[in-house]
């Protein structure tokens, strides 16, 4: 078998490589879509000539696809694709957390996708239709790539599985909306999504403020890159305790009739630096901290049954209240929300760890996707792995997670990362919609 694969595709041929003993073959950092302003819309890319996929380019707005060696054009192997997280503003599609080993091996094509981030991305321009992000729009591209390539590769175009991770699956949710859903995956996973919490109104009004030049795609072009990084980082400091960018996830609206993953990890933001006061208890017997918890709860705006919340928090985590509202706030009330605006069947699940050691934001990433931690994992911590990748292999493969759905018995999987034992229990996300507000605001 030669050394550097290539592919045939109706955009060109792709040369790519071999590793893992020549049984995955990898096309590092494909070009999917030209871009004829940093700040316009992109537009697919359906002729590429010969292009040299061998080596990645972790920051290039591009995908990568890897394939099993031995696949062959239009052998329909299921196809799972990956939207990095990172703010709206971090992240590459090349990141060792989303390798595709495990799933190539298993007989998946998977493919991760790169966007445009930051300003490029993000930033709204009066003349922007509603709901419309360039970063989002480049991710309808990336998908509409891959439903004209895939089969080049041994995958079946009619069997996408779409997934992300916080910002990622931001994305996700957004690409489910009716008006952006072009039937491009067949299902989707959502893992701790994540979304700003002032409008976009007000953030676009900051925003201007923070470059201090009118908004328009040509005077941000014109400015030149320092002027542009430090207008950003001025922004970023005006919103310095929420996600500045990106698509406000209240304007989600009722999605459409896609199958829905939804998963949160227990302890999502216990390493906050904010809660670090839950390592004192001795914070709380100071007069007065009732009630700056309070004022916190209502700044992450926790506006509704705060006494129930709390108590609800403290049943849960006795000793980490501020942990919890972190959690809740930041990650939780999303996952909520998009409960509610799911049509078709829809699972929950929650990653936690009985041993010691919390489950954070971002560190189930790994474990979907069966990437082993090497001599770190102890034999139960290595069965909590195989049991979710495995979970996403039957969601790839059947469209069910080998686990009761949401939608079927109001329950959630509880999957401990320390035993790899799993239960179903009632669950209590999508209760935090009676403490969040959730509702739209229009754009």
């Amino acid at each position: 078998m030669a050394l550097q694969p290539h592919v045939v595709t109706p955009t060109g041929m792709i040369t790519g490589a071999l590793s893992n003993n020549h049984t995955v073959r990898r096309f590092y950092s494909i070009p999917y879509a030209n871009f004829l302003g940093e700040f316009d819309d992109a537009e697919l890319r359906t002729a590429n000539g010969d292009v040299d996929a061998s080596t990645p380019a972790p920051d290039a707005v591009a995908l990568t696809v890897a394939a099993p060696a031995d696949a062959h054009d239009r052998d329909d192997l299921p196809v799972i694709v990956f939207i990095h997280g990172g703010s709206f503003e971090t992240g590459s599609h090349d990141d060792p957390r989303h390798d595709a080993t495990a799933n190539v091996q298993a007989g998946c094509v998977q493919v991760n996708i790169g966007y445009r981030k930051k300003l490029p991305g993000f930033a709204r321009f009066n003349n922007d239709a509603p709901g419309h992000y360039r970063g989002v729009h480049d991710c309808l591209l990336a998908l509409e790539w891959i439903q004209r390539n895939i089969e080049s590769f041994g995958g079946d175009p009619t069997n996408v599985t779409l997934a992300g991770q916080s910002a990622g699956a931001n994305l996700v949710l957004w690409l489910c909306r009716p008006d952006h859903y072009r039937g491009g995956f067949r299902r989707a996973i959502v893992m701790s999504p994540a979304s700003p919490r002032e409008p976009i109104e007000a953030r676009t009004s900051t925003l201007r403020m923070a470059m201090q030049v009118p908004l328009t795609r040509r005077r941000l072009t014109e400015l030149p890159q320092k002027k542009l990084d430090r207008g950003y980082q001025r922004f970023k400091y005006l919103h310095i305790n929420d996600v500045a960018l990106g698509p406000d996830l209240r304007e989600l609206g009722e999605l459409a009739d896609v199958p829905l993953w939804v998963s949160t990890t227990h302890d999502e933001f216990h390493h906050h630096p904010l809660a670090a006061t839950d390592s004192k208890p001795w914070v709380r017997s100071v007069p007065g901290s009732k009630a700056l918890f309070k004022k916190t709860a209502r700044d992450l705006q926790l506006s509704r049954n705060f006494d129930a919340w709390m108590e609800g928090a403290l049943a849960l985590d006795p000793y980490r209240p501020m942990g919890r509202l972190l959690t809740d706030a930041l990650i939780g009330r999303w996952a909520a929300s998009a409960v509610t605006k799911v049509t078709g069947p829809v699972w929950l699940s929650e990653y936690y760890r009985s041993t010691a050691g919390a489950v954070q934001h971002s560190s189930d990433i790994a474990y979907l996707f069966g990437v082993s931690d090497g001599d770190n994992d102890s034999a139960s911590e290595h069965a909590g792995r195989r049991r979710l990748h495995e979970a996403l292999l039957s969601f790839a493969r059947t469209g069910n997670p080998g686990f009761d759905s949401y939608s079927a018995t109001g329950r959630t999987w509880r999957l401990d990362f320390g035993t790899g034992q799993a239960t179903m229990s009632e669950s209590r996300i999508p209760r935090l919609a009676e403490h969040f507000p959730t509702e739209s605001r229009g754009q």
